[in-house]
Order: C-alpha cells, then sequence, then structure tokens
C-alpha cells in the first residue's frame, strides 16, 4: 500500500549541524510511523558523526519536547536538540 510510509523532516541544530554537515533534511521511510527511538538509529547509521552525539540530544516534534518513545507521524518536524553550555 502507497500510503505505508512518512516522510518527516529533521532540524540540526549546534553541534548536531556540525556533525552531519546540514541544517536540515527530509526523510522518508516505508512505514507508516516511527518511534524517535527508531528514528535515532537511523540517523546514527547514516551520520557516523552523530553516534555519540544523539545519546545526549533532546529531541522535540513539531516544536513540543518529546520522550524517545513518541511517534513521529507522517509531516512531522523532528529537531534534534544537543546539550547546551553557558557562562
Amino acid at each position: 500500500m502507497s500510503d505505508d510510509k512518512i516522510t518527516i523532516t529533521v532540524l540540526y541544530f549546534a553541534s548536531a549541524c556540525d556533525a552531519t554537515g546540514l541544517s536540515s533534511e527530509s526523510l522518508t521511510f516505508p512505514l507508516p510511523q516511527i518511534r524517535i527511538n527508531e528514528l535515532e538509529d537511523k540517523l546514527k547509521a547514516r551520520h557516523e558523526k552523530l553516534k555519540s552525539l544523539l545519546d545526549v540530544c533532546m529531541f522535540a516534534v513539531n516544536m513540543e519536547y518529546c520522550e524517545r518513545d513518541y511517534i513521529v507521524k507522517e509531516g512531522d518536524e523532528v529537531a534534534i536538540i544537543p546539550p547546551v553550555s553557558g557562562g
């Protein structure tokens, strides 16, 4: 069935942007939905330099922070937010 896929936008900030060389990318998966932790695994496989960084990042879907078991759906925007330090 052609509806059994989703396209999402992934936004990379700060060191995640540096690690990927991208500020965003559009990804399509042959699934009707995907959990954040599954997306995280796919991103680690796609971008070698993200592997250690993603373990400490926060995720937001459509500008709302979420847990790693959150289900991402068609058209969602997922932001990857690395730790922020200041002083």
